[in-house]
């Protein structure tokens, strides 16, 4: 059982990390389309 500080701190890097790959996706999408 995880204690809730390393639950949160988990949940922070996942956001982060989908954050990140979004903005990459999207920015990826926006140049092929702009080509």
């Amino acid at each position: 059982r995880y204690s809730e500080s390393s639950k949160q701190r988990l949940d922070r890097a996942i956001l982060t990390f989908f954050q990140n790959f979004r903005k990459a996706y999207v920015g990826d999408q926006a140049m092929h389309s702009s080509k």
